[in-house]
């Protein structure tokens, strides 16, 4: 009889461990590590992979990823977005900018949303070793993991592929990567193509019309990359005033305004008809539903700038439906299907 009890007692404290190892088995399946841009090996949860975005450019990457892990977004996205992204995402809660100048993140609020990681998408702030160390103390401070993924423009394709690694979203990588490259290759092409006689440009960011941006801002990288040169030499400043005695000199093959005001008084206010752009009707009002296809913010919305301004100074040039390709975009990007009718009024065709 005591060698049954011994023998029972044995046998129960045996499945007893097989079940706590089983347990911890499926644990640690839950587990996954991603080493990030930075090196840093990154362990996070995904049961479930709940996600906040560290700032505008990660918040556009990620939806156009995996709208469905998004806990909330780092700002408020624009009247235009709310009214065309996914309804279950659209009024996500806010929990602000994660670091820098604009850096306003409500601690209590990211907390009690209970992300399982952060993910911060951009360019190398300062060195790696600053970096590595301002995520590493943000981690701490909020408990919860924060990896950093490469995300300027010419690394897009690269960045979607991280993207789907760390969301597990790998076929929708695949196909932003693949439209990432096709816009980037347009780029390179034009400029390739048109390398000996480049254009010059003017672009204004502001209602009055002589509020532009000087050579090497990222409001200009879209249009830098295929190889326009940008006739304001001033190199300082996130903004220049300039007047039109400079822009008479200067005289750009094209202006392009982010504001009506200044597009209105660009083709109708005297001042600036001698203008060989304004004279050639070469004044463009960019696209911004739901947000500017050149700029702001910087993120993944560019790439349809790139076909944009392909279709705009080379028309008929490049084999591609504008149209179509923005259709396309929306869909993969924003979630949402445009008729023709649509995107005609989003290019304002």
């Amino acid at each position: 009889m005591k060698r049954l009890f011994i023998l029972l007692l044995t046998l129960a404290m045996c499945l007893s461990l097989f079940a706590m190892g089983a347990k911890l088995d499926s644990t640690s399946t839950n587990l996954q590590v991603f080493t990030d841009s930075l090196g840093r090996k990154i362990e996070y949860s995904t049961s479930p992979l709940k996600i906040v975005p560290s700032g505008n450019v990660a918040q556009l990457a990620l939806y156009a990823i995996a709208p469905d892990m998004l806990v909330g977004w780092s700002s408020r996205i624009s009247d235009e977005a709310q009214r065309l992204f996914l309804n279950e995402v659209s009024s996500l809660p806010v929990f602000g900018t994660f670091y820098g100048k604009k850096a306003n993140l409500n601690k209590e609020a990211l907390m009690a949303a209970e992300p399982t990681l952060i993910i911060d998408i951009g360019e190398v702030k300062g060195s790696v070793e600053e970096m590595t160390k301002e995520l590493d103390n943000l981690s701490k401070d909020i408990v919860t993991p924060v990896a950093f993924v490469s995300g300027e423009l010419k690394t897009f394709p690269q960045m979607f592929l991280s993207l789907g690694e760390i969301t597990g979203k790998k076929d929708q990588a695949k196909k932003l990567s693949r439209i990432s490259s096709e816009a980037l290759l347009l780029a390179e092409r034009i400029k390739e193509d048109h390398k000996d006689n480049p254009l010059t440009y003017y672009y204004s960011t502001d209602d009055d019309g002589l509020t532009t941006i000087p050579t090497g801002s990222f409001h200009a990288e879209t249009i830098d990359l295929l190889g326009l040169v940008n006739s304001i030499k001033e190199t300082k400043g996130a903004t220049v005033q300039t007047n039109l005695e400079y822009l008479y000199i200067a005289d750009p093959d094209v202006i392009f305004v982010a504001r009506d005001s200044a597009y209105n008084i660009i083709t109708t206010d005297e001042a600036w008809s001698h203008l060989t752009a304004v004279k050639e009707n070469k004044v463009y009002r960019i696209p911004d539903v739901p947000y500017s296809i050149l700029d702001n913010p910087p993120s993944v919305q560019r790439l349809l700038g790139i076909y944009y301004l392909a279709d705009t100074l080379y028309s008929g040039e490049y084999d591609f439906s504008l149209i179509d390709k923005t259709k396309e975009f929306y869909d993969l990007f924003y979630h949402v299907k445009l008729s023709d009718e649509e995107a005609n009024g989003i290019l304002r065709l």
